[in-house]
């Protein structure tokens, strides 16, 4: 084709752009036919989707054109940019498909055994999967191509979709999470790729395909999260992300993915751990617990009165002079062993907040007893506390946990207790609870001290010199007190932290952020920087502090006892009833016959377990059922992590299958216990647990002798010699 100013077009220049023109006309035709085929699709299959882009309008001009081959690509006119930028759109699309299914290997959670503290028949049967999986003999680099085929797959960026095809043509795809942050490209695709065949395709094949569209990288983890939830978080645990095309939102979300991905397989639960939270909840109202009141708020009186949230980092040390002399204008929420901290400096705190199940929290409160004391002090908890805490505080505030099976069981038999009031987010640390108690009840102005989340770099302690319980020796280094990484400091400089932290930080910093402006929060601490307070030395206060007047203490726990809260007094044999055992063995009946049919391939092992998760996931959208749900859900989930790393071992997949019948063998003998120890409730109340057990982790199977544990043996209460009793200092 010539290009010389004012030279006459040839015969074949003439050709090339009358064919190009038909193209044209061809392609438009061909968009227009395909939209509407596509919108019906999804009317069908996404009605939600195909309402929302039925008259969509793109943000910015889109303009399609093709080139010889007829293959629709996408021009933005504004910003005069081609998005392929190649002759050959498809020809691109295939290549990179065939690079990440032979070049790009996929990634698999691994689980370590694990000690059992206590006596669960949880980690008897995933210890026994993780034995199992120990064995497999080691095959480096496995990719999608070498195995045939994914459970899980997330993309980043859909385009036009024209990497689709090559995809399902050429592996088994179980599910598919596509990320696509642009709208605009979406509704492109509408028209240029063929949506419909595949759609139906998927839905025959009972594959799940999820399209996450318009999503920022702060909405992306909570997108994810639900679908794994709804469908067997399991799948996340087989990690293989494809990405499609490159942007500068693209790849925020890649690191958004990067950083958060983890937390889907994190924090499960587990069987046992519900069956312990199901008795405590229960132990808790026959003993005419306190429970936190919904439909009350907190006063004008108190809101704004200033809170010190006061953990045990060893930052608190250089601040107890400032809590002690302030200690009466303040209410004080003490974070777990911070109590500890604050008894021994002279301070009597508020609130006890307490997070654990465990009864090693009432023998540490034990070893710092003193009537006087703790009568003046209020247990901030959950249902899931432990019998034995209760019993030391003649003051409770109980919160319900929503994301435990007591509260569902006991709302759906009780119709008074939807009044009891909920908390969130007060995992995995006590400073979270702290955080959550004081937020929930209503409080506006918080202080942190101590709240570190590490240490900073440079101390040799992870926790206040004034803490007794940490005063042995390796209590304070070593397991959850591993840092691995640095972030940085409150007051500037590095901290020292780790997984655990972050986690506690970022649910912190969440929740917190949920009640911005409206609250104001100081943070004291020399630890850890916290998005949303606002740093500042206790001796900055002095001034502000001075002119605060006391609070009356015992004429606010008189309030916080008749006003906000309230009691529901049940009986043993009334609790027994409402945990519903014989409806509990009928839904765990069920389950067990889905594992009667043995999966002939991968695929159908996984869609086995996304059956079985999708179950649960009915039973948690029931009142009725909703505890049983919960209590089944984590032990199950962690096993299916287990079969995945059976399934996807080895390229040889007859070999897979045969360890993978080994695990559902597994799954088959835990279900069987399940219902056995659930029909042993309301006695499941942990440490006197052991009484039930009777010396058998479970029950024996046909090739699995249940293990033996150890006996029960009552703990006796400790007291402090006499002489030893608190003293309330202000210097």
């Amino acid at each position: 084709m010539t290009d010389k100013p004012g030279a006459t077009l040839s015969q074949a220049d003439l050709e090339e752009y009358q064919e190009l023109s038909i193209l044209q006309e061809q392609m438009r035709k061909m968009l227009l036919q395909r939209f509407s085929e596509n919108m019906a699709a999804f009317s069908r299959y996404m009605p939600e989707l195909a309402r929302h882009f039925a008259a969509y309008k793109p943000s910015e001009a889109l303009e399609f054109f093709c080139t010889h081959n007829g293959v629709p690509n996408l021009y933005f006119t504004d910003r005069k940019e081609v998005f392929y930028k190649v002759e050959d759109p498809l020809k691109l699309c295939e290549e990179q498909v065939r690079h990440y299914l032979d070049e790009h290997p996929f990634e698999q959670v691994k689980y370590r055994n694990e000690p059992d503290p206590y006596g669960q028949i949880h980690y008897r049967y995933v210890n026994a999967c993780v034995t199992l999986t120990n064995s497999y003999p080691k095959e480096d680099r496995l990719t999608p191509r070498s195995v045939g085929s994914l459970p899980n797959c997330v993309m980043l960026g859909l385009g036009l979709g024209y990497q689709l095809d090559f995809l399902y043509s050429q592996v088994e795809i179980a599910n598919l999470v596509i990320v696509e942050p642009n709208a605009d490209l979406f509704y492109a695709s509408l028209h240029a790729f063929n949506w419909a065949p595949l759609l139906k395709f998927l839905a025959e094949n009972n594959s799940g395909i999820k399209l996450l569209v318009g999503v920022s990288e702060q909405e992306l983890f909570a997108n994810l999260y639900a679908f794994y939830d709804l469908h067997g978080r399991f799948l996340s645990g087989f990690c293989f992300n494809y990405v499609h095309y490159h942007s500068e939102t693209i790849s925020r979300l890649k690191e958004a993915l990067k950083r958060d991905y983890s937390r889907n397989f994190q924090a499960l639960g587990f069987f046992d751990d519900h069956l312990f939270a199901l008795s405590h909840g229960a132990r808790a109202l026959e003993q005419q617990a306190r429970l936190l009141r919904q439909d009350r708020i907190l006063s004008d009186e108190y809101r704004d009165r200033p809170v010190f949230l006061v953990g045990s980092g060893p930052s608190l040390d250089k601040d107890l002079a400032f809590i002690r002399r302030h200690q009466d204008q303040a209410l004080i929420f003490a974070c777990g062993t911070a109590l500890d901290c604050l008894y021994h400096a002279g301070i009597v705190p508020d609130f006890y907040c307490c997070t654990e199940r465990t009864p090693e929290v009432a023998y540490s409160l034990e070893l710092i007893y003193d009537p006087d004391f703790f009568d003046k002090v209020t247990l901030l908890a959950t249902d899931v506390v432990h019998p034995r805490v209760l019993r030391l505080f003649k003051h409770q505030a109980l919160f319900a946990k929503l994301d435990e099976p007591f509260y569902w069981m006991a709302v759906h038999a009780h119709e008074e207790l939807k009044n009891w009031r909920p908390a969130i987010m007060i995992n995995p640390l006590v400073g979270n609870m702290g955080l959550s108690g004081a937020l929930h009840l209503g409080f506006r102005r918080l202080y942190l001290f101590g709240i570190d989340n590490g240490k900073k770099v440079g101390f040799t302690r992870m926790h206040s010199e004034q803490s007794k319980f940490y005063a042995r020796p390796g209590s304070d280094s070593g397991g959850n007190y591993l840092l691995s990484t640095e972030v940085c400091g409150n007051f500037g400089g590095k901290v020292s932290t780790n997984k655990l932290y972050l986690l506690s930080i970022h649910m912190f910093e969440d929740l917190l952020s949920q009640f911005l402006p409206h609250v104001q929060c100081v943070n004291c601490s020399d630890g850890a920087r916290l998005e949303g307070t606002r740093p500042k030395h206790a001796e900055e206060l002095e001034q502000e502090f001075a002119a605060l007047e006391c609070i009356d203490k015992e004429r606010f726990r008189h309030y916080l006892k008749e006003e906000l809260t309230m009691s529901l007094p049940l009986s043993e044999k009334q609790l027994e009833q409402d945990l519903n055992k014989a409806e509990f063995a009928e839904t765990v009946g069920r389950l067990e016959a889905l594992l009667k049919k043995v999966p002939a391939s991968r695929l159908g092992y996984v869609q086995l377990m996304q059956t079985i998760s999708e179950t649960i996931s009915l039973l948690n959208q029931h009142a009725a059922t909703k505890a049983f749900g919960y209590t089944l859900y984590g032990t199950l989930q962690s096993m299916f992590l287990m079969m995945m790393r059976a399934l996807y071992h080895s390229q040889d997949e007859a070999l897979c299958l045969k360890d993978a019948r080994l695990m559902l063998s597994e799954v088959s003998y835990f279900l069987s216990d399940a219902k056995y120890l659930y029909a042993r409730l309301p006695h499941y109340v942990l440490g006197e647990h052991l009484k039930v057990l009777d010396g058998k982790l479970g029950c024996d199977h046909k090739d699995s002798k249940a293990p033996a544990c150890a006996p029960y043996r009552e703990v006796p209460w400790v007291r402090r010699e006499a002489g030893s009793t608190f003293v309330k200092r202000y210097s």
